[in-house]
């Protein structure tokens, strides 16, 4: 699953998945990453970047959407690294601080397969799996 090719396509196939979902939902998306949803009277409500890495800084500090509009979507994988380097970068972590959320990819396909999701519960859904330390897997013998 670490592979760049894998990985690519990963990336492929969520931001058209982010298309067809904000459609669903009924707002106009449009670009290709980050991936905007906009409204009828083309206010942004939600910005999706997606990356295959947790070399988040350059799309912090580039964007050109308020924090608490933009969401960064990452591999589960990559959770732990992101989080490390939050904690150890104060400017990053300031940035970060003032509204930027984070979507795992899996938790991002539970959305898309939910039944029950809907506009009025999705920011609730995002909150679902933060982002947290888990343990590195143990080594079998």
């Amino acid at each position: 699953q670490d592979k760049p090719t894998i990985r690519s396509q990963e990336v492929s196939e969520i931001c058209m998945s982010l298309h067809d979902l904000g459609r669903k939902f009924g707002y106009l998306t449009q670009g290709e990453n980050p991936i905007e949803w906009n409204t009828n009277d083309g206010v942004v409500s939600y910005a999706f970047h997606v990356t295959s890495t947790a070399e988040v800084g350059s799309v912090i500090y580039r964007s050109l959407y308020p924090p608490d509009k933009s969401i960064i979507v990452i591999p589960g994988a990559r959770a732990n690294l992101l989080l490390y380097k939050i904690r150890n970068n104060f400017i990053l972590a300031q940035l970060v601080n003032k509204g930027w959320r984070f979507l795992k990819f899996r938790h991002f396909r539970h959305i898309l397969d939910s039944p029950t999701i809907d506009i009025e519960n999705l920011d609730q859904e995002l909150e679902i799996d933060p982002m947290t330390e888990s343990p590195a897997q143990m080594r079998l013998l």
